[in-house]
């Protein structure tokens, strides 16, 4: 009977060690404030979008931005609707422009997203690609905590 339960426990114990190694092992686009530069902001964002993955994009929001939307589920199905759903599992994405005085807290930068197919999207057009894009403004702000935070994601 002892050993019944010994091996029940050593079961469960490698079990649980199983998990947390596997937990350990996942990739990580940990935002910790103040760590990360605008430009990581920006790319981390991005890339949350592209996975539509709304909770990540939402945490990278200043706080001005998760009041005036609510919590991150109402935020989610925001950018689900134009002009922002372009974002959403986009095929491409790339900054064309940036503007940010080392000495501000403002960041601007100008991205290109080029949307998945089905997006229904019917132009402009890249003239080098000739695939569909959109423009859209970023504006990142430097908040109190010292962490960037995208305050901004205007359509051009």
């Amino acid at each position: 009977m002892a050993f019944k339960n010994m091996n029940f426990r050593y079961r469960t114990m490698i079990v649980y060690v199983s998990i947390l190694m596997s937990l350990l092992a996942l990739p990580t686009n940990s935002f910790s404030p103040g760590t990360q530069g605008p430009e990581s902001v920006v790319q981390l964002q991005l890339d949350a979008l592209k996975r539509d993955d709304m909770f990540s994009v939402f945490k990278h929001a200043t706080p001005k931005i998760k009041a005036n939307t609510g919590p991150w589920q109402r935020f989610g199905q925001m950018i689900h609707t134009p002009p922002y759903n372009t974002l959403v599992r986009h095929n491409k994405a790339e900054v064309m422009m940036i503007s940010h005085d080392k000495d501000s807290s403002i960041y601007q930068c100008l991205v290109r997203v080029w949307p998945s197919r089905s997006s229904r999207m019917r132009g402009p057009f890249d003239t080098s690609t000739k695939s569909p894009c959109l423009d859209y403004m970023y504006t990142l702000i430097q908040c109190s905590d010292g962490a960037w935070r995208v305050d901004a994601v205007l359509p051009q």
